[in-house]
């Protein structure tokens, strides 16, 4: 099929037929004419939104985010609740394209869809708006589930800039997500693990007997307590070969011997005595504050 650029009413209408075409390469190649055809197309693609077909409501959002006109607007931000996540996918990426202020609210709302690629790219269509106004919002996403979320969120704040995006920012820091801190960092211009320090109470000492070591769990990680000659350390409870708990291994000492492949590990430094594991262990500060013993992480 040859798809020209005649900007007639009945050449727009074929097009808009095409766009459900079975061959997957004719329906984006109809999508693409349309796009440069621009403004006169503007109409017959907006009544596409109402198409019973999602794929041809996804890829008449598709041109007309491409266009760039903004009196689609309004019928695009009504689609943002269609029932295709695709198409709603495609809604957001056609509202951040056209930068329209009044999709601002809409777009912050869509950030409560149940589909994760949705969310991802309307904080993309956030990112291209920048609104200051939305810094609220927007800092409330650092806790989505989804990292490419969070990371997301943290770059919108980073463009916005400003002193309450900044704050935003000291908590996307401290993400478990290494790609979030990153970019927060980056902008903070903090070092790795700078102001994260977290201190939380895991007991009394009597609770951690000399020679023995226990587990322990804070905030859904696993933790290894031992206690060395009336001396509590702290390191990660998890091999750095394949994972295995080392609370359940054999404590000789100052070391430890993981109970599924043997390594050994220093249980004050966390550096591996005995393979096959290469990587030391994590390791954790201990302090004693009224009688609790706090572990900092």
């Amino acid at each position: 099929m040859g798809i020209g650029m005649n900007n007639s009413e009945e050449s727009i209408l074929k097009l808009i037929g095409e766009l459900s075409h079975k061959n997957e390469d004719v329906r984006w190649a109809a999508a693409y004419a349309l796009a440069k055809i621009g403004e006169p197309a503007v109409g017959p693609l907006t009544r596409a939104l109402d198409n019973k077909d999602s794929v041809v409501r996804l890829r008449a959002a598709w041109a007309l985010g491409r266009i760039g006109d903004l009196r689609p607007v309004d019928r695009l931000i009504l689609t943002l609740r269609d029932g295709d996540w695709a198409v709603r996918v495609q809604v957001a990426d056609a509202l951040g394209n056209l930068r329209a202020a009044r999709a601002l609210n809409p777009l912050l709302l869509a950030l409560r869809d149940e589909n994760a690629d949705v969310r991802r790219h309307v904080i993309g269509a956030l990112g291209r708006i920048a609104d200051p106004a939305s810094a609220d919002r927007i800092g409330e996403t650092l806790k989505d589930p989804d990292w490419q979320v969070r990371m997301g969120a943290a770059l919108v704040l980073s463009s916005i800039g400003d002193e309450k995006s900044r704050q935003f920012l000291k908590t996307a820091a401290c993400d478990e997500n290494e790609f979030v801190q990153k970019i927060a960092r980056t902008v903070l211009q903090e070092k790795e693990g700078e102001n994260c320090m977290t201190r939380t109470g895991i007991g009394k000492l009597q609770d951690f007997p000399a020679g023995l070591m226990k587990p322990v769990s804070v905030s859904g990680k696993e933790f290894l307590i031992v206690n060395v000659g009336g001396n509590l350390v702290a390191l990660t409870d998890k091999c750095t070969h394949q994972g295995c708990r080392l609370s359940k291994g054999v404590l000789s000492g100052e070391t430890v011997r993981c109970p599924c492949h043997g390594s050994v590990f220093n249980v004050k430094t966390g550096e591996v005595i005995k393979g096959p594991a290469r990587e030391p262990e994590k390791t954790y500060r201990i302090t004693l504050e009224n009688g609790e013993i706090m572990l900092e992480t």
